[in-house]
């Protein structure tokens, strides 16, 4: 308890103890997780919870600015690892057991699949030149014991992290993104939390979120604006925002002193909160007609098999309520209809129509072994005719929350396979710059298709690719060969999910074959990335284990790490930093993240 305790006052007189061992072995894997915690790169804030409730009712801290205007409803923070007495208003009781929060799990399991991206070297300093950026979803483990989300099943989090910086005449950064309703957004600027940063020449940054038509988005009744965060420490937070609809918005990341100069790192998230935050507005019509339905787009990837829509299932004042979309097939298809949930404890019901009115199919609970989540919703219909239908989603015994509809169909294939099967047809293509990521999107058309792909190596180090469906139950299995058809690596279902992940050693100027097969006749729309991550100096060998850091520490970016002695911890920056969590480059970190117990 020597260095862990010395600044937390988690344990006040631990020779009180006596020979209470158990209580012991508690009050040391209780401290121990916090103060790992703070070496992975978590902070006392992100114990907040449940996201949505805001702060606790009694936080100790100096503060934000401007203050907190939002909910003082996240009493949950008392059982979080990262929670401390400055936070909760009350001594950190050690002797408990306590668990990761869902803010904790987002950061941690970000910095293992999560996606980063470089600030564009055009300039972004108004909305007119905004840099659109894309949330990438991830699946987050649900790691509450009790609480409003313990039952809610995993998390699907939107993410990204944007690497940025200020130079002389660059006023401000601004960033463009799709938002979402029924989502709790979180916003953090980071700068003088990370010594990497903050030894050298880090900004002070502020955080403000504009709609569409660049006005300020509300924000419990102020402005959505963060200076500094709870922990003063120069940096932004602004989290728990809730946004009025759908529709295009930005960010603008300013300095609080005119000509300040330095880098950043903007860590946004995505959260389905529980309860669900139904939006303002209706957004598909409940009207059963082709002309008021939203129309569903075929994917126009090579072959027009995808067609997928997001949607709400209730609004404030009517809850109980159907989303309504058409499409339109030009020739006999087998379809199939899929619903998936995208936020806790929605139940969906799915019915097709024909134009007249007609009910063709319908679904409540799939039995689809290939889909986790049994209340989500999936029926095939084998041989639909030519014509305009209308697929319709509510939510059985009036259950709200967000979904995400996809409709997928044979009928247009034939040769139109949008990528070769065997090594001989491979698609060939070029690998963008290190450090950057290259993306393919592409479709997996029929249960049982390959696509193969060849690249050849810029740089020696270690290849990593990973596969993302995107529609559909599509399940992947990827495998890698060399020039030789040498098998390197393959793998199926990384991490629990239905998609895959690669990591082999590649020789610049070298070929390399990757190549994408379904799994149980599944089918769907997926984006394959590659990046490489150089071998560093010296090395012979880029192979690493789960865990192990895969640059090294001159590349790494951290989000999210106290460069102070953290007002009530021992950890400090300098400690932190030499590990890190969110250890990256543009891909370059850490591939599996590490838990706390």
């Amino acid at each position: 308890f020597r260095n862990l305790n010395k600044n937390d006052n988690a344990v006040l007189n631990v020779q009180g103890l006596g020979s209470n061992q158990s209580q012991t072995i508690s009050a040391s894997a209780n401290i121990g997780a916090h103060e790992l915690g703070h070496i992975l790169g978590l902070r006392h804030h992100d114990a907040f919870g449940p996201i949505a409730g805001g702060i606790p009712d009694n936080l100790f801290f100096p503060g934000f600015n401007p203050p907190f205007p939002g909910p003082m409803n996240a009493n949950e923070t008392r059982n979080h690892i990262l929670n401390t007495p400055a936070l909760a208003g009350e001594v950190f009781d050690a002797f408990t057991q306590n668990w990761l929060g869902e803010r904790e799990a987002i950061k941690l399991a970000f910095a293992a699949i999560g996606t980063v991206v470089f600030e564009s070297v055009t300039p972004n300093d108004s909305f007119q030149t905004a840099q659109e950026i894309v949330l990438d979803e991830i699946v987050i483990p649900n790691t509450i014991v009790q609480g409003v989300n313990a039952d809610a099943g995993d998390f699907l989090v939107d993410a990204v992290a944007i690497v940025g910086s200020f130079n002389f005449v660059d006023p401000f950064d601004f960033f463009s993104f799709a938002g979402k309703t029924g989502r709790v957004y979180s916003f953090e600027a980071i700068s003088n939390a990370t010594n990497r940063y903050s030894d050298f020449d880090p900004i002070d940054p502020i955080v403000s979120i504009f709609d569409s038509e660049f006005n300020p988005v509300d924000y419990y009744g102020i402005d959505a604006v963060n200076d500094d965060d709870v922990e003063s420490s120069f940096d932004s937070h602004l989290f728990d925002l809730v946004l009025p609809e759908a529709g295009t918005y930005y960010i603008q990341v300013d300095t609080f002193s005119s000509g300040d100069t330095g880098n950043y790192e903007l860590f946004i998230n995505s959260f389905i909160a529980n309860p669900f935050p139904l939006p303002d507005v209706d957004d598909h019509t409940d009207l059963l007609q082709v002309s008021a339905a939203t129309v569903l787009d075929f994917d126009p990837v090579s072959s027009n098999v995808i067609a997928r829509e997001e949607g709400v299932i209730g609004f404030e004042g009517t809850p109980v309520e159907q989303d309504v979309f058409s499409f339109t097939l030009d020739s006999a298809a087998r379809v199939i209809v899929d619903v998936r949930a995208a936020s806790p404890f929605f139940n969906a019901f799915t019915q097709l129509f024909d134009a007249d009115g007609n009910l063709v199919a319908f679904n409540d609970d799939h039995d689809n072994p290939s889909i986790p989540n049994q209340t989500d919703s999936q029926f095939i219909v084998p041989n639909l005719g030519a014509g305009e239908y209308l697929a319709v989603v509510s939510g059985t015994n009036g259950s709200t929350g967000s979904y995400r509809l996809s409709v997928r169909h044979d009928g247009l294939q034939g040769d139109n396979d949008d990528h070769g099967d065997t090594f001989g047809s491979a698609t060939n293509f070029s690998l963008l710059p290190v450090p950057e990521s290259t993306f393919i999107n592409a479709v997996a058309e029929l249960g049982n298709d390959v696509d193969a792909f060849r690249f050849i190596a810029q740089t020696t180090g270690r290849m990593v690719v990973r596969s993302k469906a995107l529609s559909g139950d599509l399940n992947t299995v990827l495998r890698s060969n060399d020039a030789d058809r040498n098998l390197l690596d393959s793998n199926n279902n990384f991490d629990g999910t239905l998609d895959s992940r690669l990591s082999f050693d590649v020789a610049a100027g070298e070929s390399y074959f990757v190549r994408l097969g379904t799994v149980d006749n599944t089918s769907g729309a997926y984006r394959l990335s590659f990046r490489t991550i150089p071998q560093a100096a010296g090395a012979t060998s880029m192979a690493l284990g789960p865990g192990a850091f895969n640059a090294p520490p001159s590349r790494r970016i951290h989000l999210g790490l106290d460069n102070q002695a953290c007002g009530t911890c021992s950890a400090t920056a300098s400690e932190i930093d030499q590990f890190g969590i969110f250890g990256r480059t543009s891909g370059i970190g850490i591939d599996r993240g590490i838990l706390v117990a």
